[in-house]
């Protein structure tokens, strides 16, 4: 994940905004002797629709994201004791069997479990500050992916 400004925009089609809300905006209406009405030529107090908006601007930032390939329904994932198959490691040590994917081991990795902040692990927690500072995690929460 990674907060840019709206004017640059996501760095990449990889990328999109991670938190987007669409309001519906309204419908157009007459307001006559305090009751709502469909709006007419005659009307003295007509309100006109707003058009909905996509809302993914934070005080002038975007905060993006990259979906994974595969979906969590999908991804490997461990037996009810929390063991991953085969050669595979747990994203987290701290999910449950019902909230962890299990990914390849690396290389790299040691032969014992490893917990590096790998790029297929799906992000469990995001926190954003009033000054719009972005942490997230992928392995210090117990909750699904976001």
């Amino acid at each position: 994940m990674v907060v840019v400004s709206v004017e640059d925009g996501c760095p990449s089609e990889e990328y999109e905004p991670a938190f987007t809300n669409t309001w519906l905006g309204t419908n157009s209406y007459c307001i006559e002797d305090n009751e709502l009405d469909d709006p007419h030529e005659t009307c003295e107090k007509s309100m006109w629709a707003i058009p909905s908006v996509s809302q993914s601007n934070l005080n002038g930032k975007v905060i993006c994201g990259k979906r994974s390939q595969e979906s969590f329904v999908v991804a490997t994932r461990p037996s009810a004791d929390n063991i991953c198959p085969g050669d595979m490691l747990p994203c987290s040590p701290l999910t449950s069997a019902e909230n962890t994917i299990c990914i390849d081991r690396h290389p790299e990795d040691a032969e014992e479990a490893s917990y590096t902040l790998n790029s297929n692990c799906p992000i469990t927690s995001v926190s954003v500050s009033q000054d719009l500072e972005l942490s997230f995690s992928k392995t210090d929460s117990d909750n699904l992916p976001i």
